[in-house]
C-alpha cells in the first residue's frame, strides 16, 4: 500500500514535470 502511493506520487511528479 505505502510503495503503491509513493509510486503514485512519483508518477504525478513526473507527469507534472513532463506538461509544464
Amino acid at each position: 500500500m505505502y510503495t503503491l502511493f509513493i509510486h503514485l506520487c512519483i508518477c504525478l511528479f513526473v507527469f507534472a514535470t513532463v506538461v509544464c
